[in-house]
């Protein structure tokens, strides 16, 4: 991803400990075209020891959501204030 890009919507969100990887890009798809490729490039395996599992007992997915929608609605410009706190 681009530098400039990423800086233009805030960065990270640091208060995310799951999924971090898809709310940075659903934030990265509200400035333009956006490309994706659909050759697979990395194969995931969940074990009861997983950080995937793991977070899923904590409720870590439900308060992600919440931190998305939040992010997105200020980058898409439907709030004011900082993108990331």
């Amino acid at each position: 991803m681009r530098r400039d890009a990423l800086l233009a919507v805030g960065g990270f969100d640091q208060r995310l400990t799951v999924a971090e990887d898809r709310e940075i890009l659903v934030r990265l798809a509200t400035l333009g075209p956006f490309c994706r490729s659909r050759r697979r490039t990395i194969v995931c395996h969940e074990t009861s020891e997983s950080l995937r599992h793991r977070g899923r007992q904590r409720g870590d997915y439900l308060r992600a959501a919440e931190l998305m929608a939040e992010n997105i609605t200020v980058t898409a410009g439907f709030a004011r204030g900082p993108v990331i706190p």
